[in-house]
């Protein structure tokens, strides 16, 4: 079985109620079912999006709460990141943020598949042949 990389807009659409969508449930039945990856950013991308959440008032505190519980459950694993110059160069070449660039080194080092909801990077995964499907 191919590894699954998920970048935060995965998993947002899993934790937050109004980004709720179809194919985000299948993502999240299929980190269930299989596992994922990550990037170490992931943790911090995902905690950032639900604090901006909660103090825009889009998220109250056991949203929040119950977010963090799953997370916690999920059988998610944080892979290393020492591709430092492949992340820079991956940034330069398909102009993504480093932040991004970390998710696409992680499957191209693993030779997995990364699931993005984010146009950019599905677009540059999708230049390496590493863009995951449903």
């Amino acid at each position: 079985m191919t590894l699954l990389i998920i970048d935060a807009s995965i998993a947002a659409a899993w934790l937050l109620p109004d980004e709720d969508n179809p194919r985000g449930q299948l993502w999240l039945e299929r980190v269930i079912t299989n596992g994922a990856f990550v990037p170490v950013i992931w943790h911090y991308e995902v905690r950032n999006v639900l604090r901006i959440c909660e103090r825009r008032g889009r998220l109250g505190s056991l949203a929040m709460t119950k977010a963090l519980e799953t997370i916690a459950t999920l059988p998610i694993t944080t892979g290393n990141l020492n591709g430092w110059d492949q992340v820079m160069r991956l940034s330069a070449r398909h102009n993504l943020t480093i932040y991004d660039a970390a998710y696409l080194e992680l499957a191209l080092r693993l030779e997995g598949q990364l699931a993005t909801f984010d146009r950019a990077l599905a677009a540059a995964a999708h230049a390496h042949g590493v863009l995951a499907n449903l």
